[in-house]
């Protein structure tokens, strides 16, 4: 059963970026529970800063395991965030919705983070089982674990990076990092230092152009 959320930073607009996140995650063949896209971007002091720029939910093939967060902690986050098409009965959310609906607020700046680390090497970090998750030394890692992910994947793109999470393993799969990559304008031989394109609504929208066809 799938339970879609898809939540954006510019809810008004059309969002082409939230878009190809659904295409990446419904035209494959295995089940991830989530997409997110970690916009990079620089601080007042030149610093590297990766935060949330778009995301989209699926859920898991089995939403019927939920457990309960609370009566405030839920209407907290949906009056902060708006989610739309939550499964709130009895305010319950799944531990995987929960880890995707807390994540909105985060942002990543330490090198020794899974979605830094993936950005800052123009490459991919694929992590595929329960040990690898708990044994990574990265709080993002050890907290999808506790939340039901088994398989995380933080893949850099020129703009920033795209996270997967399914709850189930996947094995590390080359051609889908390069179709990723492809979405977004990507290629083998990323600079970190020409990261953070110039138009990126014009950008996302050339690629979605091209996808939609």
């Amino acid at each position: 059963m799938e339970n879609i959320i898809s939540t954006s930073s510019t809810p008004s607009q059309p969002n082409t970026l939230q878009k190809i996140l659904q295409y990446i995650i419904h035209n494959r063949q295995e089940w991830w529970v989530y997409a997110i896209f970690w916009q990079a971007s620089k601080d007042v002091n030149n610093r590297l800063i990766l935060s949330w720029g778009d995301g989209h939910f699926r859920g898991t093939k089995d939403t019927t395991g939920s457990t309960k967060t609370g009566h405030g902690q839920y209407h907290q986050l949906q009056k902060k965030f708006g989610f739309n098409g939550i499964n709130d009965t009895n305010n319950n959310v799944t531990d995987t919705e929960w880890f995707y609906m807390v994540s909105m607020p985060q942002c990543f700046v330490a090198e020794d983070e899974l979605v830094v680390r993936a950005y800052a090497s123009a490459s991919h970090m694929w992590l595929a089982s329960y040990y690898e998750l708990q044994l990574y030394n990265c709080e993002r890692a050890k907290e999808a674990n506790l939340h039901g992910i088994r398989t995380i994947v933080c893949i850099s793109t020129p703009s920033g990076v795209v996270e997967l999470g399914s709850s189930d393993i996947i094995q590390e799969n080359w051609e889908f990092v390069q179709f990723i990559r492809s979405l977004f304008g990507s290629n083998n031989n990323m600079n970190t230092t020409s990261h953070l394109p110039v138009n990126q609504g014009t950008y996302f929208k050339l690629i979605f152009d091209v996808v939609s066809v």
